[in-house]
């Protein structure tokens, strides 16, 4: 009889069983269309906006393809000058960099945004990919970058993706040993969350947090514009801001950004070294993460500064730890004051570059 019972326990679990692995890893689903708006499947693919002079290039490393946008300097390129590399955060395309690729290529600067969509990528599967995988492809861009002769890259990186380049710098794949320990100039964190927390989604919406693991479905986290509006942008953000951030999200994001590692997978003396010792830290007080994560990822690297005496242990750079608060939500680089919150980061990261150890302990 027990032997009975488990066959047909059996028969009824493996084709839920089967069909529920299939969508974990399906690269798209069956579904063209669905009556329920969170559950289109996949999103339409976001491209840059007509006249933008942003162009989408795919860079093809050992098979793994990566989606990157690009906005080269509208005048010459200053030499003198690293570029800059974003890396948007779950759920967002590199639209949410828009804005900053075209404010800083204005600058001289050659600018990069890396697409981490599950859409975009032509390996792996849909939701899973795991933060190896995620940081093969930013390691795709930094290697390219540097076999091209540039100086390390500064990368700006959006809330839970900071962990990708967390993991990153502290394990660096071996297509990026040659060029350590100076991978980056400068990191730049951007409204993001301290590492070992518990997730934010988790903490600001579990019953649907659950459910988005149950169904495998991300989508429900964001199903429409007015459900984005207050987690994402901040308390003075128009109804056009809203509609606009909302259209430009993928809303499909790996599961792995939704709850991210804990801290013993990021190792701050590693990443201060990797990136020449210069970290930037962007906070908004409206932010879906709260300041107080940065604030305490902020005195983790500021008392790991203090406790290397100030320099970085394999080239004995000077140390230069920033915080920077700016203004709106959690997506400040969209909302309508957007340009004051890139200059002053810009200057902020100009700052650390150039004023050594003189900002260490800001």
């Amino acid at each position: 009889m027990p032997v009975l019972t488990a066959a047909i326990v059996a028969a009824v679990l493996s084709p839920i069983s089967l069909a529920y692995w299939r969508r974990f890893t399906t690269v798209s689903d069956p579904r063209p269309t669905s009556r329920k708006p969170w559950d289109t499947w996949p999103r339409p693919r976001r491209v840059p906006e007509a006249g933008s002079g942003i162009e989408v290039q795919t860079w093809e490393e050992e098979g793994r393809c990566v989606e990157v946008w690009v906005k080269k300097a509208e005048g010459t390129a200053n030499a003198d000058l690293p570029p800059f590399v974003f890396v948007p955060g779950e759920f967002q395309s590199p639209t949410s960099f828009a804005p900053y690729l075209s404010f800083f290529s204005s600058r001289d600067t050659d600018c990069f945004a890396i697409s981490l969509s599950p859409t975009s990528h032509t390996r792996g599967s849909e939701l899973w990919r795991s933060y190896n995988e995620l940081a093969a492809d930013v390691a795709v861009v930094l290697e390219r970058l540097a076999s091209e002769g540039r100086r390390a890259p500064v990368v700006f990186v959006h809330s839970t993706s900071t962990h990708i380049i967390d993991h990153l710098l502290s394990h660096p794949p071996q297509s990026l040993v040659p060029y350590l320990p100076k991978l980056l100039s400068c990191l730049v964190r951007i409204n993001a969350p301290q590492p070992g927390s518990v997730p934010v989604w988790l903490r600001r919406a579990p019953s649907t947090s659950l459910a988005v693991w149950a169904t495998l479905t991300p989508t429900r986290l964001l199903p429409t514009p007015a459900s984005a509006g207050a987690p994402l942008l901040g308390p003075d953000a128009t109804p056009e801001e809203v509609k606009r951030a909302w259209d430009a999200m993928d809303r499909v994001a790996p599961l792995a950004l939704l709850y991210p590692p804990p801290f013993r997978l990021a190792d701050p003396v590693r990443i201060l070294d990797a990136c020449a010792g210069k970290i930037v830290t962007v906070t908004s007080p409206s932010a879906l993460v709260p300041a107080s994560h940065g604030t305490a990822a902020h005195k983790t690297f500021r008392s790991t500064a203090r406790f290397l005496g100030g320099k970085t242990p394999s080239e004995g750079d000077a140390i230069a730890v920033k915080y920077v608060e700016v203004q709106g939500g959690h997506l400040c680089m969209m909302e309508g004051n957007w340009e004051e919150a890139a200059e002053k980061v810009g200057e902020a990261v100009m700052e650390a570059i150039y004023g050594g150890g003189r900002v260490l302990v800001e």
